[in-house]
């Protein structure tokens, strides 16, 4: 008998012996085989069979022990002295109250409910040690004695520290090469470059990298490089513990709404292809889909700082779309030491999470599903990965610039702009329909006529094949150049991959998926919004319209009206493009960002983000820059007058690129945020990390357990419990003594409510019954004065249910007593009056209700809130009702030729029905047309109910159909394209006005010195020769061009020239300066070595003083040992 004899047999795995002490720097692992886990499971659960309730609510305040025993059996059941021990304190904690209980101490307060509820507050909120021991301290004053409150934040966390699951400190190199585990868990140095596994012993070793004795020294000994592994397996145990959660995991299948729109992973094209070749995956929904993010960070927020930490991040596509990314639910498995970024080196880093889940994929793992209350074999896989381009060519191992798409690969049309120094991705063209007019309009792209079809997209068997034979040593030591191995059938190219993917090692299905790294949008919005308004409105530092870029325009010899012109006098002409907006188009376009104010919720404040000196915009983050070019460019670019620079483009055009995954990083990086807050040591900020992480993962897991307890890492919804309204701010009661505004507000309510519309019918067909032939204009205002009187005195059916006490009630009428309020919180939706918002930064006093008008047609009608009324009918029925001001339908609203709404505030209606209910309106925001600032611009407020009461899809909840920014775009875009002519499109805008570059500023010669001491710093630091003149004529340019220079060649001298020709700061002649004729040899195609020649003569004579030496501001610069280049050209050019 190997496990005894009984269910209930207790195994024994010491004798009175103490466990070995092990290493700080390991984790305290427990050590049994897989059989043994099993049999410890099934005893557990068969011993609290008995009592265990799958329902979690279940309990009277306290603490389910039994629950929490699930989740640390295999610690507790193994019989480890140190674990045990902190189990039996934690057994008692859970029994002890807080304090006596004849002292005032509630029962639902036990020791370890408070101390949890301190911890959670800790790390909810982000208090430092420090606070919460003063916390400790004073309450354990105030309290009546005695207490058992933690004398400090390390006894608080001591006590749940058995709640705590496992964490694996990893030994790396510190080149990356490899990670002492396995093979190279004894080692002392690394076997590829030598170095010393601790910081004590850094540098080659030359003694056998085994030492045998080597365990002696390890505890004062500290590592060079460490990563932390969180084992994911044990993370998923703990998670089908819970009930709630193994629910929820099931989600995606069971609860899910499917009707052809995209709304979770689980609707995509690449979940459904999956299921289809994995058939026995997709049986069980249990299975896991998980998605892998990494990216580095600054631990420290210091932006002079260059240190590198690097999570990896996995989040769980079961979960409904509302969590699976919240903090709660997204799991940390690996945290990398910096202070240096791991670059395509991650795999090694990889390789710990890699195998587990292969393991996952292969085997699988038996665990316990709390909600089914069964055992079964779950299996996992890494569905996609969601980083930035520069975290994702590091996973994939794609190379960067000229093959750097991350669908055509080496099909990638690239150019690469010598001036500018940038590449560039061409020939967009390709991916329009076949017979669109822009693939024919050669003149307005790049003189080419565009004929060929859009790149196949790589699959993951292609990518598979051609990186599989390549070979790469890992690390960041020096070591010798292997060349890529070109894939068979490749043409000669080189494969556009630096390494073979761990993922394609590990993971038998990575090659299957057809989306693996899936485009980050947060980032492509941010860099695409700056280069748009930088260009717009030409700020320095982001426009992408400069005179490099013209000068690439003159390189590639296309938009000739577009190249620089040089002045007579030296200056530099940049002609205005069709993007190049006047200074008073720049006003306008700012002031009616500046004027903005959205509603709560929608983004951040808008008009902070406006300079209306500098005519920019700053400061914005990434869901800013979302907004700002979704929503908001749209309408600023109205500004610009000039019909023959608009050129309009249909959106459903680009079919084939809409067909590609993106994902945004938000969730993430507010992620890494969470993990910076952590740090409380900064001399081990890492370390921090994972110990604020495991705390408040122990923490956590009981939260479920705790009656009325909020989760940490699930915020409470501002809007949970309030879908049917509640006031916030501004409340007032007022007694109508007349009864009249009571009573036009309640024959109003009558006619909206949907449980009196079969009254409604039943009233209309009796009024046209007793007076045929009257108009329905008629018979509306009759039955509108006749109905509440009518209604009350009808015979209703009475009842107990909830619809007849409803109706008997509205019959009564409501309380002449009526609350009145300045914001309302109803749908998802924040409003507030007129008043209120006068005051605020915000605008939410803006709604549109659909409503069916006299000829039975439905229309949207806008207007903006002026009060908000809440009528009491008794027995808790209270109807919020809004009094607007309503713009009218038929002359003040209109809808523009690109199908945005335009409302005209100054012609008002509909005055004689100013009141709705507040749960059919659907809320709006107004924008100053800049085009026209006597109206505005309707944009739909941000309803926020999605996983409010398990609402998925707000379609089913609202009584309002959602309208876009535009509406009909596709059939208006090609409606502007018939009307806009071929012929008159142009790329030059004929009334704009020029830059010109360079232009002559007051303290010139300032600037020279300042010039010239950067200059020197710049080439004495890469040891190339300096060339400064003194003259005065001879300006020096804050941008020196002489990087382009050979080596050891001098043309300094030649460049000052052609900046003096081309840019001239100074009012100078070609007779006071000599060396303009050479310039003229260079335009004439003459070799630049001749003119180097000659300008070298010049500089000889001219500039050198009589011994051949340099001046920069006077001051001699010694011809020493770093110009000898200089002198072995003169020798071989000047003899």
């Amino acid at each position: 008998m190997e496990y005894g004899f009984t269910a209930n047999y207790k195994v024994w795995t010491y004798h009175g012996e103490f466990a070995n002490p092990e290493d700080d720097d390991e984790e305290l692992s427990f050590e049994m085989n897989e059989t043994e886990n099993f049999i410890i499971e099934d005893m557990s659960r068969e011993r609290m069979d008995v009592d265990v309730s799958t329902d979690s609510d279940d309990f009277d305040g306290g603490f389910d022990l039994e629950d929490m025993l699930r989740h640390v059996e295999p610690e507790v059941l193994a019989g480890r002295s140190r674990v045990l021990e902190n189990w039996q304190a934690l057994e008692k904690a859970s029994k002890d109250l807080l304090y006596d209980e004849t002292k005032g101490c509630d029962k639902d307060f036990i020791v370890l409910r408070s101390v949890l509820e301190l911890l959670r507050l800790k790390a909810k909120h982000g208090w430092s040690d420090t606070s919460f021991n003063d916390l400790m301290s004073l309450l354990r004053v105030l309290l009546p004695k005695p207490n058992f409150v933690p004398s400090n934040t390390y006894q608080a966390k001591k006590l749940i520290c058995p709640l705590s699951l496992g964490v694996e400190k990893i030994h790396a190199c510190k080149n990356h090469y490899i990670l002492y585990r396995k093979e190279y868990a004894d080692l002392e140095c690394c076997p590829t470059c030598g170095t010393s596994r601790y910081k004590m012993g850094n540098g080659p070793v030359d003694s056998e990298c085994t030492d045998p004795d080597s365990d002696k020294g390890k505890r004062g000994k500290i590592p060079s490089m460490v990563m932390w592994y969180l084992p994911i397996k044990d993370r998923l145990k703990r998670l089908y513990s819970n009930p709630t959660d193994a629910e929820l995991m099931r989600w995606h299948q069971e609860c899910r709404k499917i009707d052809g729109m995209i709304r979770h992973p689980a609707d995509a094209r690449q979940w459904k292809t999956f299921d289809a070749k994995h058939p026995e995956f997709a049986k069980d929904p249990r299975n896991v889909r998980f998605a892998l993010s990494t990216d580095g960070m600054n631990p420290f927020g210091d932006l002079s700082s260059s240190h590198s930490t690097w999570p990896v991040l996995l989040t769980m596509y079961n979960l409904p779309t509302w969590i699976c990314q919240k903090r709660k639910y997204i799991l940390l498995t690996i945290l990398i030491q910096g202070p240096n970024q791991p670059g395509i080196d991650i795999d090694v880093f990889l390789e710990p999470l890699m195998e587990d889940m292969e393991e996952l994929w292969k085997e699988g793992l038996r665990l316990w599903d709390e909600f089914k209350r069964e055992h079964f074999i779950l299996r996992a896989i890494i569905f996609v990965t969601i980083n930035d381009l520069p975290a994702n060519f590091s996973l994939s191992g794609q190379i960067k610039g000229k093959t750097g798409c991350l669908i055509c690969l080496e099909k990638t049309s690239y150019k690469y702009l010598t001036s500018s120094l940038k590449t560039v991705y061409m020939r967009h063209r390709r991916f329009l329909p076949q017979r669109h007019r822009y693939r024919k309009m050669a003149r307005l792209f790049d003189n080419t006529v565009e004929n060929d079809t859009a790149p196949v997209a790589r699959g993951g068997t292609y990518v598979y094949e051609i990186t599989k034979k390549i070979k790469v040593v890992y690390g960041k030591g020096k070591k010798k150049t292997v060349k890529r191995k070109k894939a068979d059938g490749d043409n000669g190219t080189t494969s556009p991959f630096k390494k073979h993917s761990i993922f394609f090692k590990y993971l038998d299905y990575w090659k299957d998926l057809e989306i693996r790294h899936a485009i980050d949008v947060m980032h492509l919005e941010k860099n695409v919004f700056d280069s748009t308004i930088g260009t717009l409105l030409d700020i320095p530092s982001k426009t992408k319209d400069g005179l490099k870029s013209r000068n690439d325009l003159v390189e590639l010899s296309i938009w000739h009206d577009l190249h620089p012109v040089v002045l007579p006098n030296g200056k530099t002409e940049i002609p205005p493009a069709c993007y190049s907006l006047t200074l008073e188009e720049k006003k306008a376009f700012c002031k009616c960002l500046q004027g903005v104010r959205v509603p709560t919720g929608f983004a951040s404040n808008i008009r902070k983000l406006v300079s209306m000196k500098d005519l920019t915009i700053s400061g914005y983050n990434a869901h800013d820059c979302h907004r700002l070019l979704t929503v908001f460019l749209p309408i600023a670019i109205r500004a610009v007058k000039p019909v023959h620079t608009k050129k309009v483009f249909d959106p459903l055009e680009l079919g084939p690129l809409q067909t590609f995954a993106v994902e945004t990083m938000w969730a993430y990086e507010r992620y890494m945020s969470i993990l910076k807050g952590y740090i409380r040591n900064r001399a081990h900020p890492e370390g921090s990390m994972i110990e604020g992480y495991t705390t408040e993962e122990a923490v956590e897991c009981c939260m479920d357990y705790i009656k009325d307890a909020n989760a940490i890492g699930i915020p409470v919804h501002r809007h949970d419990g309030r879908l049917s309204g509640r006031g916030t701010v501004g409340r007032k009661q007022f007694f109508d003594n007349d009864y009249k505004k009571v009573s036009a507000t309640h024959n109003s309510v009558l006619q909206q409510l949907a449980i009196v519309e079969p009254f409604i019918e039943r009233h209309l067909e009796e009024i046209k019954a007793c007076f045929p032939g009257r108009s329905n204009d008629w018979v509306s205002r009759e039955h509108k004065r006749r109905f509440p009187l009518w209604f009350k005195d009808l015979n209703l059916p009475v009842g107990d249910s909830v619809e007849e006490l409803t109706l008997q009630r509205l019959a009564c009428g409501p309380s002449s007593i009526v609350n009145s309020w300045q914001g309302y919180d109803i749908n998802g939706f924040t409003l507030s009056t007129t008043t209120k918002d006068m005051k605020s930064t915000a605008q939410n006093s803006g709604i549109r209700v659909e409503a069916i008008d006299t000829s039975g047609e439905k229309r949207s009608y806008y207007g903006t809130i002026q009060e908000i009324w809440e009528l009491d009918y008794g027995l808790n029925i209270q109807i919020p009702v809004l009094h607007c001001e309503w713009v009218k339908d038929t002359t003040g609203v209109s809808v523009d030729d690109y199908g945005l709404t335009i409302v005209d505030h100054s012609k008002t209606g509909h005055k004689d029905d100013p009141w709705v209910l507040a749960e059919r309106m659907a809320q709006v925001f107004y924008v100053k047309d800049p085009s026209d600032e006597r109206k505005t611009i309707v944009i739909s407020g941000k309803q926020q109910i999605v996983g409010i009461d398990n609402i998925e899809d707000p379609n089913d909840y609202n009584q309002f159909d959602n309208v876009p920014l535009f509406t009909d775009l596709s059939m208006r875009i090609k409606k502007v394209e018939r009307t806009i002519d071929e012929a008159n499109m142009s790329y030059v805008r004929a009334d704009g006005v020029a830059k010109l570059e360079d232009v002559e500023r007051k303290g010139s010669i300032e600037r020279t010195n300042s010039a010239s001491r950067r200059a020197h710093k710049y080439y004495r630091k890469r040891g190339g020769p300096v060339h400064i003149p003194s003259q005065k004529k001879l300006s020096v340019r804050t941008g020196w061009p002489c990087y382009k220079q050979p080596p050891g060649i001098n043309l300094c001298g030649y460049y000052m020239c052609e900046m003096l020709r081309v840019n001239g700061r100074y009012k100078t002649t070609s007779n006071r300066i000599p060396e303009i004729p050479y310039i003229a040899q260079r335009f004439n195609d003459t070799t630049i070595l001749n003119v180097a020649a000659d300008l070298y003569r010049f500089i000889r004579r001219d500039v050198c003083n009589a011994r051949g030496l340099f001046y920069d501001n006077q001051s001699e610069l010694a011809m020493d040992d770093k110009f000898k280049p200089l002198r072995e050209w003169e020798k071989e050019h000047m003899q």
